[in-house]
């Protein structure tokens, strides 16, 4: 099997999740008022638990294709970051730049994106300390 017909395969739980946030980003603001939470931030704590997911996920993926072990630790931990940093900015300026959708790409909203990612990394410290070698 080629390295690039295995890829999506082994990232298959971070393609996921990625393809839920990219969903959820993108539905009309026409659609999003029809769902009444009665949580005051409901859409911080869902930008905070979907990126948290996704970081989590990306980890655990890493983590299983890690079988060589060349990647060490920080370095997971700043592909796990900046990866979720990226992915961050382009849902808020897909929701900025799409006029139909009615949305608004915010810095709050990105901030609470980071921040989801900081407490899946502070999680997952543990778990990458106990599998992956430090240098």
């Amino acid at each position: 099997m080629y390295p690039l017909q295995k890829a999506p395969l082994t990232y298959f739980r971070t393609i996921s999740i990625g393809l839920v946030i990219l969903f959820l980003c993108l539905i009309p603001s026409s659609e999003i008022v029809k769902i009444h939470v009665p949580i005051t931030f409901a859409d911080f704590i869902a930008h905070f638990l979907m990126f948290f997911a996704f970081s989590i996920a990306l980890f655990i993926d890493i983590l299983r294709n890690n079988k060589s072990k060349k990647r060490n630790r920080k370095t997971m931990i700043m592909v796990v970051f900046f990866v979720s940093f990226v992915f961050g900015i382009i849902t808020e300026l897909l929701q900025y730049f799409i006029a139909v959708l009615n949305r608004t790409g915010t810095f709050s909203d990105f901030a609470f994106d980071c921040l989801g990612t900081i407490a899946a990394i502070f999680i997952m410290r543990p778990i990458v300390r106990r599998f992956v070698p430090a240098s």
